[in-house]
């Protein structure tokens, strides 16, 4: 598979040559960065940054991952997750998937210790299990850059 760096506002990742962005075309006033296959209808991959500029250094740790996602379950109501699992290296993260409807939500809370990446991929079920392998490949190269 073919892969190429996208640059965002404080991070970038590596993408399949098929992804696409496709922000422009989220209906809404501030969309979230949007990635899609543009060769397959297998759901969309949206991220939103929250990077430390100055100020108290926060210290964002695996405690606080863990309740970002439990907060964001509840107030989105999507009960417990399936599967949680959290990595320390190369980029903490915590990872949380959901049935809801016919949904398979993933969700990503993604650290550098000071700055934030969340990220969802929302899929109908039963997910593509390449789609879904794809996107994990995706988010596991993401690398938190605040420049």
């Amino acid at each position: 598979m073919t892969m190429r760096e996208l640059h965002y506002p404080g991070f970038s990742l590596q993408c399949p040559a098929n992804w696409e962005d496709i922000t422009d075309q989220v209906d809404a006033d501030d969309p979230p960065i949007t990635l899609a296959d543009r060769d397959a209808d297998t759901g969309a991959l949206q991220f939103s940054a929250a990077m430390f500029e100055s100020g108290e250094l926060p210290q964002i740790d695996e405690a606080s991952l863990r309740e970002l996602l439990k907060n964001y379950a509840e107030a989105y109501e999507l009960g417990e997750p399936l599967e949680t699992t959290y990595h320390s290296e190369p980029v903490q993260r915590i990872t949380a998937t959901f049935e809801m409807y016919d949904d398979l939500i993933c969700l990503w809370y993604l650290t550098d210790g000071k700055s934030l990446v969340f990220a969802s991929f929302i899929t109908e079920r039963p997910a593509d299990p390449t789609a879904v392998a794809t996107v994990q490949q995706m988010l596991d190269s993401l690398k938190i850059d605040p420049r």
